[in-house]
C-alpha cells in the first residue's frame, strides 16, 4: 500500500512512539520503512567524501609547518589548504554521481601529493631512523650490494649508522641487544633498488612511502565506489600507517601484496582451476611472506 493508497484509505500516517501508524478508527497500522530512494547512496558519498576532505588538513598543516626550511613543500601545502576547502564545498554541494566520481579522483590526487609532501617534511625534520628493523634491513641490502651474505654479518653497526635511539633496539632474553637479520630475503632484495637509486640516503624510509601511495590507489580502486574515500581516510586521514611507514616498518611494504591477495580471494579455485588472478593473488602470497613474519599469521586463513 502506497502513500497515497493510505491517505484515501484513512489511514494517518503518523507514527506513535513505537514505529505503528493508526487508521480513522483508532486501529494500530504498522508502518514500512521507507524504501531506499537513489538520493541515498549519494548522500552516503557526500558524507564520506567530506570526512575525507577534512582528514587532508592534518597533512597538509605538517607540511605547511617546514616553509622556512622547506619553502617549496610550505607554497605546496598552503595551496593544499586551500584547495581542500575549495573541496569541502564543492563535496556537500555534489548533486550527480560523476561530480561525486570527479571528486573522488581529485581528492586521490591531493591526498597522494600530500603524502609526498609530509613524508619529505617528517624525513627533513626526522633523519634518524624509528627502528632497528629500518636499519638492519638497509644495512644488509648494502652488504648484499656488495656481494656479502647479510645473514653472516653482525649488523650493529647498522644503529649508529642511522643513528637509531637505543630505547627502539630490540633485545634479547639475556640483555644483549640483537645483532642479526631475522627477515626473510625479500625484505632487503626490494631494498637494494632504493639504497642503489638514492645512494643509502634513508632508502627503506623512501620506499615505505612508495608502498603506502600504492596502498592508497589500490584501497581507492578495491573498495566499493560508494565508499572509496574511505581510502584517503584510512591512509592518511588515521596518522597510524603513516607512522609506522615513516618509522620504518617493512610490514608496510606487504600491505600492498596483502590488499591483491584478499581482493576477490573466495573466488581462487572457484572453478576447479586457477585463472590469471588467482595466480597473482598466489604469488602475492608468496612475496609477501618473503618480506615479513606478519603475513605469516595471515596464510591459514587463504590457502
Amino acid at each position: 500500500m502506497s502513500e497515497y493508497d493510505l491517505i484515501e484509505s484513512g489511514i494517518e500516517d503518523t507514527p506513535d512512539s513505537s514505529g505503528v501508524v493508526t487508521d480513522e478508527n483508532g486501529d494500530l497500522v504498522p508502518s514500512k520503512p521507507r524504501p531506499l530512494t537513489r538520493e541515498d547512496p549519494l548522500r552516503v558519498r557526500r558524507v564520506l567524501l567530506a570526512l575525507a576532505v577534512v582528514g587532508l588538513f592534518g597533512p597538509a598543516l605538517i607540511a605547511w609547518g617546514s616553509i622556512i626550511q622547506l619553502p617549496a613543500i610550505g607554497v605546496l601545502a598552503t595551496i593544499a589548504c586551500a584547495v581542500v576547502l575549495a573541496l569541502m564545498v564543492c563535496a556537500v554541494t555534489a548533486e550527480t554521481e560523476a561530480s561525486l566520481n570527479r571528486l573522488d579522483y581529485v581528492v586521490l590526487g591531493l591526498a597522494l601529493v600530500l603524502l609526498v609532501a609530509w613524508a619529505t617534511t617528517e624525513l627533513f625534520f626526522y633523519p634518524a631512523y624509528g627502528t632497528d628493523e629500518a636499519a638492519f634491513v638497509q644495512y644488509a641490502a648494502q652488504l648484499l650490494i656488495h656481494g656479502h651474505d647479510p645473514y653472516a654479518h653482525n649488523l650493529l653497526p647498522a644503529l649508529t649508522q642511522f643513528r637509531v635511539p637505543i630505547q627502539f633496539a630490540t633485545y634479547k632474553l639475556n640483555g644483549a641487544l640483537t645483532s642479526t637479520l631475522g627477515y626473510p630475503a625479500m625484505s632487503f632484495l626490494l631494498v637494494a633498488p632504493a639504497v642503489w637509486l638514492t645512494n643509502g640516503v634513508q632508502a627503506i624510509i623512501i620506499e615505505n612511502v612508495v608502498f603506502l601511495a600504492v596502498e592508497l590507489v589500490l584501497l581507492f580502486k578495491f573498495i566499493p565506489k560508494t565508499y572509496r574515500s574511505l581510502a584517503v581516510v584510512v591512509v592518511l586521514g588515521l596518522p597510524f600507517l603513516f607512522d609506522y611507514t615513516i618509522g620504518g616498518d617493512i610490514v608496510t611494504m606487504t600491505i600492498p601484496f596483502l590488499l591483491i591477495l584478499a581482493y576477490h580471494w573466495t573466488d581462487t579455485g572457484r572453478f576447479g582451476r586457477l585463472d590469471r588472478m588467482s595466480i597473482v593473488r598466489a604469488v602475492c602470497l608468496g612475496i609477501a611472506v618473503s618480506i615479513s613474519q606478519f603475513p605469516w599469521f595471515v596464510a591459514p586463513f587463504v590457502i
